[in-house]
């Protein structure tokens, strides 16, 4: 009950909501010692039991991204940030996710499969040296994953990511096989950040955008490289993004 309450609460509120709902009086720093416990058996299991949990579909999927967690000044004491000082207010949690997509909406459109996805997620690295023989803490973490959902024995194993280096890197250092695809979100923002390159803050700029995203919609890439190329020469935007879709066999867009 202690566990399951501060894991969606604060330390006080699970005190105070274990007195009121079950009449135990647990202190806050009862609490707070119980979900550390707790965190450190899971962190244990989590890297300890890395069996395979049911069949592998078609396709499988898989996502990693990082967001920045708020942390006390004692955890980022002496680490690189972007406050105007250089230092750190937080640190990035990593995450990755599994799922199948086997299902069909309305429109015969596939969608994820109820109950399919699962995460694994940690305050880790995912750097590595490319002289060092180990895997970076967080491709470690991605490899336990992936060996639980037998994501490899999928017909067709596809990557997904928002564009960071690190997220490719992984993906193909762990599954140069996997079909490699940078989300339609983060490929429209890209494509905002080139007309304003090129075109200033216009509405043209915003027509032009807005032309590029509409092909996006409509699987015209071939149109939007042409788009970009007129204006690789003169744009450092539309040149990175029209060398981004110089990509090998394999890596894709959706």
């Amino acid at each position: 009950m202690t566990g399951s309450t501060a894991a969606l609460v604060s330390f006080e509120e699970s005190s105070a909501l274990l007195h009121e709902l079950a009449g135990v009086d647990v202190s806050v720093k009862q609490v707070e010692r119980a979900a550390e416990a707790l965190g450190a058996e899971i962190v244990a299991d989590e890297r300890a039991c890395v069996e395979k949990m049911g069949e592998a579909a078609p396709t499988m999927y898989l996502g990693m991204d990082g967001t920045g967690v708020p942390m006390r000044a004692a955890e980022v004491a002496g680490r690189a940030g972007k406050q105007p000082d250089g230092s750190a207010k937080t640190r990035e949690a990593k995450v990755v996710a599994i799922w199948t997509a086997e299902s069909r909406d309305e429109e015969d459109k596939p969608v994820r499969d109820p109950g399919s996805i699962t995460y694994s997620a940690g305050i880790e690295s995912a750097a590595t040296s490319d002289t060092s023989p180990n895997r970076s803490d967080f491709a470690e973490r991605v490899l336990r994953e992936t060996t639980r959902r037998g994501f490899t024995e999928a017909a067709r194993c596809v990557a997904l990511g928002d564009g960071s280096a690190w997220i490719w890197n992984t993906a193909r250092e762990l599954f140069p096989q996997a079909i490699q695809i940078l989300d339609r979100y983060h490929a429209k923002e890209a494509l905002h950040r080139a007309a304003q390159s090129i075109f200033g803050a216009t509405s043209e700029g915003k027509q032009w955008a807005t032309a590029r995203c509409a092909e996006l919609d409509d699987g015209k890439l071939h149109a939007i490289v042409h788009a970009l190329r007129l204006h690789a020469a003169s744009s450092t935007e539309a040149g990175q993004f029209d060398a981004a879709t110089k990509m090998p066999p394999g890596v894709r867009q959706a």
